[in-house]
């Protein structure tokens, strides 16, 4: 039990700076619809938060957006070894279930990071532990967050893969990305490319892959990874799916609060 009662300025102090970093280039009644605070309230958290640093106003639009000194809030935080506490369990469980390994990916700037894994020492090993990065769009992991991912966040994305020129950024160059994205939203799924398996894998291995969300928008993705010669894709879903959501709602549930 605390010895005090939690302090209430902090509380809402703390609640108008995660909304604008969340939100940037808010202005109070963006605050006050999303927070429920007064206005007059809203606008002392913004004026004790700017004169601390960690929030700036743009003097033409009175709209806020967090100052890089609020990144010195997270310094202490490593979400990879947080997300590998949390979810490990889970990860143990649904390997037993089965009978496949998995990763969590979360997302770094075009990559996915490996945050999460229940690969061990045998035939789905391939020394892929947790900090591997792998490019977004060749993975079914990151294809399975950015479908499902903030809007804003999808189209700053899609512009920078546009950029790279690897088999698997294709569609982002030729303006396919958004029939590709349309058919993971609609199977809610997505799948390893095949460009990327054949040189990682040599086209042995097959992934299944799910977001993680928050709210309605992606914060991770959860895979499966099995041999093409054990199953077709369409087997995999139907065996594997139904466990790898219920997987993705508890990983959800313990991480959304933290996110």
């Amino acid at each position: 039990m605390p010895s005090y009662q939690p302090v209430e300025a902090v509380l809402r102090g703390l609640a108008v700076l995660r909304h604008i970093s969340l939100n940037p280039r808010s202005n109070v009644g963006d605050i006050h619809q999303a927070t429920g605070l007064n206005k007059a309230t809203i606008v002392r958290m913004i004026e004790t938060l700017t004169a601390a640093g960690y929030v700036t106003r743009d003097e033409e639009t009175a709209r806020y957006s967090v100052s890089g000194m609020a990144l010195e809030l997270s310094a202490g935080y490593d979400a990879i070894q947080a997300i590998k506490s949390l979810s490990g369990d889970i990860l143990e469980v649904l390997q037993k279930r089965i009978g496949w390994p998995s990763d969590i990916g979360i997302p770094d700037g075009c990559d996915m990071i490996v945050a999460a894994t229940s690969r061990a020492q045998g035939r789905l090993f391939f020394n892929r532990k947790a900090g591997y990065r792998a490019p977004l769009l060749a993975t079914s992991l990151g294809k399975a967050y950015l479908a499902f991912a903030r809007q804003a966040d999808r189209a700053r994305l899609i512009t920078q893969l546009a950029g790279h020129s690897d088999p698997w950024n294709l569609p982002a160059r030729n303006g396919t990305i958004d029939e590709v994205i349309e058919t993971v939203r609609r199977n809610g799924f997505a799948t390893i490319d095949p460009h990327y398996a054949a040189r990682e894998y040599d086209g042995t291995v097959a992934t299944l892959a799910v977001p993680i969300m928050n709210g309605d928008a992606a914060m991770g993705a959860l895979n499966v990874m099995y041999l093409r010669e054990a199953m077709q894709e369409e087997e995999a879903a139907t065996r594997l799916l139904p466990a790898l959501r219920e997987a993705c709602a508890e990983i959800a549930a313990k991480l959304a609060p933290r996110a």
